[in-house]
């Protein structure tokens, strides 16, 4: 055995049964739990959970590709834009992410949504009630992208290494655009490697 003694795991499929993950987590019935991003980061919210680890995958906004157990999300604006920080925000057009809980559809949400909607609120400035207008979006980072260029928005909510890796495949010049708040973020003790405007979340963990 891998221990000694040896230690052993009851698994339970909350998703197949008749608890929610909820009443499990309320009834102490867990000690530990692998899901979604948005699980994980609602989890730590509310019950003072700790990510003891997360599975990696392929980042493409580098060459050679880089795996990456984290990602965090970015504000982007235009490079003549005048938003320089969160605060600059009120009053504009924002073009985010629509939000959705589906396979393949969370970390989409938290990394050009969620994220960015927090990080606002953390700084009194509400995605809703102080910007302009709020423009949905469910192209993904290329139709947010696109829709900055051409002015139809001010702020675009995407997730990282989306900006480098639209330099290096030439959809977007080096000048285009420019992130707010963008800042070097520690990760699992040391620098992610990527900049982010929010703090970095795990992938499933």
């Amino acid at each position: 055995p891998l221990f000694d003694p040896p230690i052993y795991f009851r698994h339970i499929n909350i998703h197949s049964s008749t608890t929610t993950l909820e009443q499990a987590l309320q009834r102490k019935q867990l000690d530990f739990y692998l899901g979604s991003s948005m699980d994980v980061v609602c989890l730590e919210e509310t019950y003072n959970s700790k990510v003891l680890g997360s599975i990696s995958r392929q980042d493409w906004g580098t060459w050679p590709i880089e795996e990456l157990s984290g990602y965090g999300g970015l504000f982007v604006v235009r490079n003549d834009s005048d938003v320089r920080s969160i605060q600059d925000m009120r009053g504009k057009v924002v073009g985010a992410e629509v939000v959705q809980v589906g396979v393949g559809s969370v970390s989409d949400s938290l990394a050009a949504c969620l994220l960015q909607w927090r990080e606002m609120l953390a700084n009194g400035v509400s995605l809703t009630d102080d910007t302009q207008a709020v423009v949905w979006s469910t192209g993904g980072p290329t139709s947010l992208i696109g829709m900055l260029l051409e002015r139809d928005i001010e702020v675009a909510f995407v997730r990282t290494g989306v900006i480098e890796l639209y330099r290096a495949g030439g959809v977007i010049d080096a000048n285009d655009v420019r992130v707010v708040e963008g800042r070097v973020r520690l990760w699992k003790g040391s620098t992610f490697p990527r900049v982010s405007s929010t703090p970095i979340i795990p992938e499933w963990a």
